[in-house]
């Protein structure tokens, strides 16, 4: 569930009249920063049955969802999407 104060923000874009685009935006942001603070455990991603983290991993978002996971290489990234670098 998103945040409250996701939510206002994203409202606040719809009331200004800004792009559907943008007011996701809101949502993706906040999955950003929940990936920086750890609590969805994917500055690398974790296999929990073999115990082995794999770093260089892309992770597609579309929609305010995690849409594909995987090694860098093996996502196709689609055409005019934003790359954001989580690697530092």
């Amino acid at each position: 569930m998103p945040e409250k104060a996701t939510l206002q923000r994203a409202r606040r874009d719809k009331r200004e009249g800004k792009s559907p685009s943008t007011q996701a935006g809101e949502f993706i942001h906040e999955e950003i920063h929940h990936i920086r603070e750890g609590k969805h455990g994917v500055a690398a991603t974790l296999d929990p049955e073999r115990g082995v983290v794999t770093p260089n991993q892309i992770i597609l978002v579309s929609n305010a969802r995690f849409t594909q996971v995987g090694a860098a290489g093996s996502v196709a990234i689609p055409a005019g999407a934003e790359v954001i670098d989580l690697s530092s």
